[in-house]
């Protein structure tokens, strides 16, 4: 895929047979046509981010992933793109922030591009304080460096305080390695 830009996406699920819906989006974005997936991380599990006043323990824990693809999509193509397959998949665009959702895909990272825009902001916000980020990210390339942050392992490093735990180390590996 000449010309193409390295990017780091966030899966999460907490809905709708969280496993498949990963699933759903690594089939999602193996079959695009602007999109090379390159590497998949482990799985983990992590309590949801709430808002404040809402009980944390009435929301489902999500499953969480890295993934490393190559695309020729711009970024706000990519965004536009993920969008779609986000609503395809279940996902209401107008719920509120942190709500319980089938699919969640991220931008992380686009090459080192740093931009902030009313659309999109790169890298993602909060990616340092995000465990359920950097611990999946860690496992999968642990010396990229992301802008202004430095390495993913230094970040991983870091943290103050760790709750997701690894669920699957094998998950969905496979579907790189097929054409």
């Amino acid at each position: 895929m000449a010309g193409a830009a390295n990017v780091w996406l966030g899966l999460g699920s907490n809905l709708e047979q969280p496993r498949q819906q990963l699933l759903n989006s690594l089939a999602w974005l193996k079959s695009h046509s602007a999109i090379k997936l390159e590497g998949v991380s482990p799985v983990y599990l992590s309590p949801a981010m709430v808002l404040p006043g809402v009980d944390a323990t009435a929301v489902a824990d999500y499953l969480n992933m890295v993934v490393n693809v190559k695309t020729t999509l711009a970024p706000t193509a990519l965004l536009q793109a993920i969008k779609q397959q986000e609503q395809a998949q279940g996902r209401d665009l107008s719920a509120k922030r942190w709500s319980s959702r089938p699919i969640d895909i991220d931008i992380l990272m686009y090459d080192q591009i740093v931009l902030s825009s009313e659309q999109l902001t790169l890298p993602h916000p909060g990616i340092a304080e995000r465990d359920f980020v950097l611990l999946p990210w860690r496992d999968l390339s642990a010396n990229t460096v992301i802008p202004s942050l430095g390495t993913v392992a230094d970040c991983a490093a870091a943290l103050n305080d760790i709750s997701a735990k690894l669920v699957d180390k094998q998950f969905a590996a496979q579907i790189v390695n097929t054409e």
